[in-house]
């Protein structure tokens, strides 16, 4: 199975460009490849895309579970087996986290540097 996604436009570029009468040409995404056994987790990860708790800075400081484990959560509407939901919960705790390791490590790449 693959996953095709194209990389979210956070700095909000593509609008300032057509403001600007320009356009941001971006290669096709790369299809990603998923195992079968991950398919559940990452469409549990998939389906809580806009579920982050947001800090005032603006910066993403996790998912919020209610909305994944609680009644009628993404779990129960993506038919999550009650005995898988631990494993799928842990899958989807690793993803966030490697995720918001990678947004860090973005953010510190793009903070401009002091000169002396």
């Amino acid at each position: 199975m693959a996953i095709f996604r194209g990389a979210p436009d956070e700095s909000g570029q593509d609008k300032i460009a057509r403001q600007m009468g320009l356009q941001i040409v971006r290669p096709p995404p790369q299809p990603i490849e998923v195992w079968p056994d991950h398919w559940q987790p990452v469409e549990v990860f998939e389906a809580m895309v806009t579920q982050w708790t947001i800090a005032p800075s603006g910066r993403r400081v996790g998912l919020r579970y209610e909305t994944m484990l609680g009644p009628g959560g993404v779990m129960d509407t993506l038919g999550v087996a009650p005995d898988d939901r631990r494993e799928v919960f842990d899958y989807v705790r690793t993803m966030e986290a490697e995720l918001l390791s990678h947004l860090a490590d973005l953010e510190q790449r793009d903070k401009p540097r002091a000169t002396h």
